[in-house]
């Protein structure tokens, strides 16, 4: 175990054997040797790391809303809530600041842990600037879609929860850490997977409500955004290069090939 700039550090090596190298049940035969040796590197980021700039930022804002909704809220439901006829006749606002008035403690931590565990590894492969516009992107488009389903169906619901910014975050996660496992407890996963079963969750507990959907579509718009993003920047369709350390949101995993 060491200390480093990215915290601290366990590195320990293993040979790889071919199958043809191995005996029966597996054990290594006299003629045996290793194919490769593969390094493993689990590492403990800094605070540094996980509290990024955009995700101070934005905790800052869930705080400050919680803080509104539990002792303004008259100021808040009617002021900052998604109320879609008001956002017809001028508070546009709203489809911006919606997303700060959470109804119970269960979509905040939702949120809080979700910008703490991914949101943090996202800035840091893009940068704030684009993180902060994918978080954007999502609460935007979700909000106005929210709207125009309640003009459509005449209903007179009113939006706030922060879970459009939430999933689109999950899904740029799993896109740009595809492929990547990631230590979590006992066992390694992959990115893609857990953003898939993480979305896979959202949309079973939407279905005795199934207008909390909408809030879900943030991880399409997310992949949107992602798509998108990678367009301006290469001309085209791109997946980026996997890269060699696999920056995880409170673990990384760095398997080389020497």
């Amino acid at each position: 175990m060491t200390s480093s700039g990215s915290g601290l550090e366990w590195v320990w090596k293993r040979k790889l054997f071919s199958r043809l190298a191995r005996g029966r049940g597996g054990k290594e035969t006299p003629m045996s040797k290793p194919v490769t040796e593969e390094q493993i590197r689990l590492a403990l980021p800094t605070p540094a790391k996980i509290f990024t700039r955009g995700v101070i930022g934005l905790l800052a804002l869930l705080i400050v809303g919680f803080i509104l909704t539990n002792y303004a809220s008259d100021f808040s439901a009617k002021h900052l809530a998604l109320h879609p006829r008001d956002v017809v006749h001028g508070r546009v606002w709203q489809l911006v600041t919606y997303w700060l008035i959470n109804p119970n403690s269960w979509i905040l931590l939702f949120a809080m842990t979700v910008l703490l565990f991914m949101a943090s590894a996202v800035e840091r492969e893009w940068g704030t600037r684009s993180f902060l516009g994918l978080w954007l992107t999502a609460v935007v488009g979700c909000g106005v879609i929210w709207t125009v389903v309640m003009l459509v169906l005449g209903k007179e619901y009113v939006g706030a929860q922060s879970d459009a910014g939430s999933y689109a975050v999950i899904a740029a996660f799993g896109l740009l850490f595809r492929r990547k496992r990631f230590f979590y407890i006992l066992w390694t996963i992959e990115a893609q997977v857990i953003a898939l079963l993480l979305i896979g969750v959202g949309v079973i507990l939407s279905i005795p409500n199934p207008l909390f959907l909408i809030w879900v579509l943030g991880a399409g718009l997310g992949w949107l955004y992602v798509k998108v993003l990678w367009r301006q920047q290469h001309g085209r369709p791109h997946w980026p290069a996997p890269r060699k350390v696999v920056q995880g949101p409170f673990i990384e995993i760095d398997d080389t090939d020497e």
